[in-house]
């Protein structure tokens, strides 16, 4: 679902956080592991990102849309950080915050006769989450270190994934290439509100590729291979195993005193 709703991952989030209710778990505590995943896996594209422009930059071929959506990316990292901080040490400031853009984007859905996009109370369990979320980076850095580890290591798989890709189709790129590519082409999938991952990955990563010189039609159907294994190994994946997954009716449990059992998140 977040491959074609255009709601920078939100969906799957609010998904995630539902589904841990039903199944028992603490819905504070899925969503904070939600901000916590989100944090580990946008910091971990960083170093790749770096290493790609610089590399863009070293062949002359940076271009002002690759550098302006890389500082509005390191923004939103920084915006990131700075809510996390304040919701440790502010909590109050950032629950007025949520509760105002709760307010602004529940009118603006009721102007265009559309429901709600927040059910009442999801600033508050949002504001709850991202304190918890904090605490837990400053109380516990030895396991947030592991987790940054951990997301490292998928991004380096994302990049091993890629490479074998050219390689099948004889075009095998350097280690600069590469990263300019995947780091753009992540970079604009979060700052684009587009559905289908096509329209904003595998998009970017052609042009780039294009720009440093792979050619234009191994560049299509490497990145396009790339994207479908990417996506659909883990649906088909999880498509099996949803059905053995599905918790019986008698384990499931209330929502944990969040306001929507789909989550603290939003609809």
């Amino acid at each position: 679902l977040n491959t074609v709703t255009p709601t920078a991952g939100l969906t799957g989030a609010a998904i995630l956080v539902g589904y841990a209710v039903q199944c028992g778990q603490s819905g504070a505590r899925a969503a904070e592991g939600v901000v916590l995943e989100t944090v580990a896996e946008n910091l971990a594209v960083l170093p790749i990102l770096l290493v790609g422009l610089s590399y863009l930059l070293l062949r002359h071929v940076l271009e002002p849309y690759e550098v302006l959506g890389a500082a509005i990316f390191l923004l939103y990292l920084a915006a990131l950080a700075l809510l996390l901080g304040a919701a440790r040490w502010r909590a109050d400031t950032v629950r007025r915050f949520l509760s105002w853009v709760q307010d602004k984007a529940n009118r603006l859905a009721a102007r265009l006769a559309r429901p709600g996009l927040f059910p009442a109370g999801s600033a508050e369990s949002n504001a709850a989450a991202l304190r918890v979320a904090a605490t837990a980076i400053v109380d516990h850095p030895t396991e947030v270190g592991r987790m940054l580890a951990i997301a490292l290591a998928q991004q380096v798989t994302n990049l091993a994934a890629l490479e074998a890709m050219f390689a099948a189709f004889q075009h095998p790129v350097g280690l600069g290439t590469l990263c300019a590519g995947y780091g753009l082409g992540y970079v604009f999938a979060i700052l684009l509100f587009i559905p289908l991952d096509v329209a904003a990955t595998q998009g970017i990563m052609i042009v780039v590729y294009d720009s440093l010189g792979v050619p234009a039609a191994t560049a299509v159907i490497a990145v396009l291979a790339f994207g479908g294994l990417k996506t659909w190994l883990p649906v088909t994946a999880g498509v099996l195993l949803v059905q053995r997954l599905r918790p019986p009716a008698g384990k499931q449990r209330e929502n944990g005193g969040l306001p929507d059992s789909r989550g603290p998140i939003g609809r």
